[in-house]
C-alpha cells in the first residue's frame, strides 16, 4: 500500500482462537483480485478502494476457527466494516463486506407480489403470487405460486366475489 492512503485506510485483525495455526483467510475485491491474505494471528493495515469484498475463511482441521475472529476497521473513523469468524465444524466460509459503497438489496421488486420488498434494488426471483393454482378451474392463474382458496369450477364472475 502507498501511504498516505487516499481511499479507506483499514486495519485487518485475524485470530484469538485456541488453534490460530489452522486459520487462513483472503480478502477479494469485486473484480476477483486478492487484495490481502494471511494466517493467524494477524494484524495489518491496507488501503482499500470503495468496493464490495469477499472475506474468505479457511480452517485446516475443518473444525471452524475455535473462537478466532476477524475484524476490518477504518483507521480514521473507527467504522467496523466487517467482523466475524468461521463457526465450526467447517473448513471454509465467506462473508460479504462493502466498504464505501452500499451493499445492493436483493428481493422481490414486483409490487403486485405478496412478498414485494420496497427496498429491493435487484430482483432475485423470489416473488410469490397468490391465486388459483388449479389448472382445471375457471379462474386458474399461471403465475400463482400459492393457492389462495379462490379456485372456482363452473362459476361466473357475477356470482363469485373472490374471482373479481
Amino acid at each position: 500500500c502507498l501511504y498516505p492512503c487516499a481511499n479507506n485506510d483499514v486495519t485487518i485483525t485475524v485470530g484469538g482462537g485456541s488453534w490460530d495455526s489452522e486459520i487462513g483467510w483472503s480478502l477479494v475485491d469485486g473484480s476477483g483480485t486478492v487484495v490481502a491474505s494471511g494466517g493467524a494471528p494477524f494484524t495489518g493495515t491496507a488501503c482499500l478502494a470503495d468496493d464490495c469484498y469477499t472475506f474468505n475463511m479457511t480452517d485446516a482441521y475443518a473444525d471452524g476457527w475455535n473462537g478466532g475472529t476477524y475484524s476490518i476497521t477504518d483507521n480514521n473513523s473507527g467504522t467496523v466494516y466487517g467482523i466475524g469468524g468461521l463457526i465450526g465444524p467447517s473448513s471454509s466460509g465467506s462473508d460479504n463486506i462493502c466498504i464505501g459503497v452500499v451493499f445492493p438489496v436483493y428481493g422481490c421488486t414486483d409490487s403486485t407480489a405478496t412478498n414485494y420488498n420496497i427496498d429491493a434494488e435487484n430482483d432475485d426471483g423470489s416473488c410469490i403470487y397468490e391465486g388459483c393454482t388449479d389448472a382445471t378451474a375457471n379462474n386458474y392463474s399461471a403465475v400463482a405460486s400459492i393457492d389462495d382458496g379462490s379456485c372456482c369450477k363452473g362459476c361466473t364472475m357475477a356470482y363469485d366475489y373472490k374471482w373479481i
